[in-house]
């Protein structure tokens, strides 16, 4: 992608940045529950106005920074704690980004990942395409 003036540059968080993004959603899914801390993200995402054209590296070296710092976390971070720490990082950028949950019947899983132009950018597509997507909790 070209770079002109309606594009938008991504900073890509250091490592610190992302450990305390992963921190304070972990103490928020623990102490409020799923619901509660998906409104919060979304609520807290929002503030900046939407980007209309984003550097495709800029997201891959965003989404490799989250897998790196939820690879190191104690206990590891799962699908659901690095999705949300990526969808918050990349929306508060302007990333047009979406919070995606699936489930699995037989066997039943369930599986959370971020998708952009929709894409999963933190897992593969042949893995997120055996789930059902369910719909957004909120808009």
């Amino acid at each position: 992608m070209s770079r002109h003036a309606d594009v938008r540059a991504v900073v890509v968080p250091s490592i610190a940045r992302c450990a305390g993004v992963l921190i304070g959603c972990r103490m928020l899914l623990r102490t409020r529950g799923f619901g509660p801390t998906i409104v919060s993200i979304r609520n807290r995402a929002r503030r900046q106005a939407p980007a209309e054209s984003v550097d495709d590296s800029s997201i891959a070296a965003v989404e490799r920074r989250v897998a790196l710092v939820c690879a190191f976390y104690p206990g590891r971070a799962q699908c659901l704690e690095r999705s949300l720490v990526l969808y918050y990082l990349l929306r508060s950028q302007g990333v047009d980004v979406r919070f995606t949950q699936g489930v699995r019947i037989n066997p039943f899983s369930a599986h959370a990942w971020v998708a952009w132009r929709g894409l999963p950018i933190n897992d593969l597509a042949e893995r997120t395409d055996l789930y059902t997507v369910l719909p957004e909790l909120c808009a």
